[in-house]
């Protein structure tokens, strides 16, 4: 395993990419709260210390983006939490559910009226007893990866599940569910499988095709939006990143700027054990669309 903590300056220096301002850099320590840095056109020294003053809403649930820019400004929505959402769910933050994805924080305006005052009174009541868990805080890790890569954890559970007598069935994709009064069958491979239960991980509409029998939940089911991401990796000789931002973990792209990437990952910045010697390698990040027209239009990587 390779670990990263949090006094390694690339993994927590962010940046966003404005077309105005080119890179710069989201908060990332207390010098935010006093001085006046871009994006920002103030101090946010303001904005925290309004926050526990703010009215509690009374919606039961709203967009990420009308959540923050109501509790703390949006200018923060606009800068951190936009190109956030864009980073780690490839959408936006003005569709996306701040009670689905944010729920300790929708939690704490609708128990404490605040985050701050929420995160405060929270903040020992969610403590771990896993050995793993209580090393990363201990260790004060901000970042893992595995030496050979995020499929050695998969290969991991696949060999525990195989080991515990779970039976593991390979090339044989599911193809419908039949729920019965005490349980289920599973088409899959050819073969119906007599189960007491189902999990699923497929994707929601994937999984309306399954359970096409099932109209309402189906229908249910393909109701709900998704997006697809495309991933890029690039590998390039020597450095080629501008020296002030060699140190950093990449960027992210608000989604009111122009760009054709949602953004780019410094891999060799936080991660150099993966790269070979003398190579610098990235990873960007694109919606559907512009995995298209990137695809099939190499200059446009550049």
């Amino acid at each position: 395993m390779i670990t990263v903590n949090r006094s390694h300056k690339a993994a927590g220096r962010r940046l966003i990419y404005t077309n105005k301002n080119g890179l710069l850099e989201i908060p990332s320590g207390p010098s935010w709260l006093f001085r006046k840095k871009l994006p920002f056109t103030s101090p946010l020294l303001a904005t925290v210390l309004r926050e526990p003053f703010r009215a509690r809403s009374q919606l039961e649930d709203e967009s990420i983006y009308s959540f923050f820019s109501r509790r703390l400004s949006k200018e923060v929505a606009d800068y951190v939490v936009d190109p956030f959402c864009r980073g780690v769910y490839a959408g936006s933050a003005h569709a996306l559910s701040i009670r689905s994805c944010f729920s300790s924080l929708h939690g704490y305006e609708r128990n404490h009226g605040s985050l701050i005052k929420g995160m405060l009174m929270s903040k020992n009541a969610h403590e771990s007893n896993n050995a793993l868990v209580r090393r990363a805080k201990d260790e004060k890790w901000m970042l893992f990866t595995f030496r050979g890569g995020l499929e050695t954890l998969a290969i991991a559970l696949g060999d525990a599940l195989t080991k515990n007598g779970v039976k593991v069935h390979m090339n044989a994709p599911c193809t419908g569910v039949k729920f019965t009064g005490n349980g289920a069958q599973v088409f899959a491979g050819g073969s119906v499988h007599n189960v007491d239960r189902v999990v699923s991980t497929l994707r929601s509409d994937v999984l309306a095709d399954v359970l096409e029998d099932q109209s309402e939940m189906s229908k249910h089911l393909r109701d709900i939006p998704h997006v697809t991401a495309g991933v890029v990796n690039l590998e390039y000789s020597g450095d080629v990143l501008p020296s002030e931002y060699s140190q950093a973990f990449g960027y992210l792209v608000p989604s009111h700027q122009a760009s054709k990437i949602l953004g780019v990952v410094f891999d060799s910045s936080v991660f150099p054990e993966h790269s070979r010697e003398d190579m610098n390698t990235s990873t960007r990040l694109t919606g559907l669309e512009l995995s298209l027209q990137i695809w099939s239009t190499p200059t446009l990587m550049y």
